[in-house]
């Protein structure tokens, strides 16, 4: 049967290449030596031939996965692939160890929330996306005053409460309480909007005041945490920059445009042997 498929795949009208000639009578040998004297590569040679000269299906499904490879290449070539992570069907599970030992599991810990904090809702799926609704869900009393605390901090240096990154117990109290609820529900009504959060607070009295400390505010408010004057803290970098250039009547106030290309010294560039 092989010598019968090897000769009928080589027959054909038009004359055959070296290499297709060399390739038929290697087949050719194969196939007529005895299966027990073949060894692992010759038989895996012999498939192969089988398999791209005379298997149907699987030239089918080669060329189909070879489109598909071409395919992906061309969406690979035409911009950055942006990968999609897909939730597991089956939740992950937890367990309480041991003595900290990962092969020690002992009970299993189910998806749950703080006690002291808001229930979650019976509605929400027990994932992360769960976690997020509820995070932002208006009952909850953490996740906008953290955030309009640190927005605080970026503008005045220090939090309204100071330790913005403890809110529990161990944390300290907020100086001005009823300012943190109103700010937190500004902004959770407000859409989240980030922009106009930091446009309420530079617009605030609190903020443009002077930054001067007089003797008296320095003995009854040294820290500032009453808020006796305007912010006063150290300019970065690029800040120190601009109003050196503001200064100067250098600033260009234009948004956009081309790129600005800077003095450079004489051979900056120069590329040294």
């Amino acid at each position: 049967m092989w010598r019968s498929k090897i000769c009928e795949s080589m027959a054909g009208p038009f004359p055959q290449d070296a290499g297709q000639i060399v390739t038929g009578t290697r087949i050719a040998y194969l196939a007529t030596k005895p299966a027990e004297q073949r060894s692992d590569a010759e038989r895996d040679e012999l498939f192969a031939w089988w398999l791209n000269a005379l298997d149907q299906p699987y030239r089918d499904a080669a060329n189909k996965l070879a489109a598909l490879e071409q395919e992906q290449a061309a969406i690979k070539g035409r911009s950055t692939v942006a990968y999609v992570q897909q939730e597991r069907g089956e939740p992950a599970m937890a367990y309480v160890l041991f003595r900290g030992e990962y092969d020690k599991r002992r009970d299993q810990v189910q998806p749950d929330t703080p006690d002291i904090l808001p229930p979650m809702p019976a509605e929400l799926p027990k994932n992360r996306l769960g976690l997020a609704q509820w995070l932002l869900r208006p009952e909850h009393p953490l996740t906008a005053r953290v955030t309009v605390n640190r927005y605080w901090q970026e503008l005045f240096g220090t939090g309204i409460v100071r330790t913005a990154g403890d809110f529990g117990v161990s944390g300290e109290l907020p100086s001005h309480p009823e300012l943190l609820d109103w700010l937190a529900v500004e902004f959770r009504e407000g859409g989240w909007d980030i922009k106009k959060f930091f446009k309420l607070l530079v617009t605030s009295a609190t903020y443009r005041q002077s930054a001067a400390a007089t003797p008296d505010k320095l003995e009854q408010d040294p820290q500032n945490r009453l808020l006796s004057r305007g912010p006063r803290f150290r300019m970065d970098a690029e800040m120190v920059r601009d109003y050196a250039l503001a200064a100067s009547g250098l600033l260009s106030p234009k948004i956009g445009g081309p790129s600005v290309k800077p003095y450079q010294p004489d051979g900056v560039w120069k590329r040294w042997p």
